[in-house]
């Protein structure tokens, strides 16, 4: 099947199955480690998965030869979704890139402390994408419960 980029889509690496797009096509995932650790990756077909922000290390110390590639990387692809996304488009751009490094050097390619940059599908745990920072949650189920919020000044209605 041939793959047409469209608008907001960049054309990345390649695989036997024919470039990878970063976009729409790109699914990000968050992942614990072999250690342990919550991270965030791409699924980068073939059951593996690209550790975004040890590929960003990696990409950061090697090609632009940065000393302090690791509290960069963190900054600008953060091991976890919500503070990539907090980070917007530089942090997507960063994640990017780092995904396109990471599949030009190869899947045996081990990251800047010798922890791996694609990991096995099979062999991590994903999680849940983003963690929310709040459940909200009304008692609206039954009339009593209703009766003792409005009591109560709750600043939400609650509709029974």
């Amino acid at each position: 099947m041939k793959r047409h980029k469209s608008k907001g889509q960049r054309e990345i690496g390649s695989q036997s199955s024919g470039p990878l797009l970063f976009g729409a096509f790109t699914r990000l995932v968050t992942f614990e480690n072999l250690a342990g650790a919550s991270r965030i990756g791409a699924y980068a077909g073939s059951g593996q998965v690209i550790d975004l922000n040890s590929a960003c290390a990696l990409r950061l110390r090697d090609q632009q030869h940065e000393e302090a590639f690791d509290r960069l990387a963190n900054a600008l692809v953060p091991p976890n979704m919500r503070a990539l996304f907090e980070g917007g488009d530089t942090s997507l751009n960063g994640a990017s890139n780092a995904l396109d490094f990471a599949l030009k050097s190869g899947n045996r390619t081990s990251g800047c402390h010798g922890e791996p940059l694609f990991y096995n599908l099979y062999a991590v745990r994903l999680r849940a994408p983003v963690i929310p920072k709040k459940f909200f949650h009304t008692a609206g189920n039954f009339r009593e419960d209703h009766e003792e919020a409005t009591k109560a000044g709750f600043s939400h209605p609650v509709m029974p």
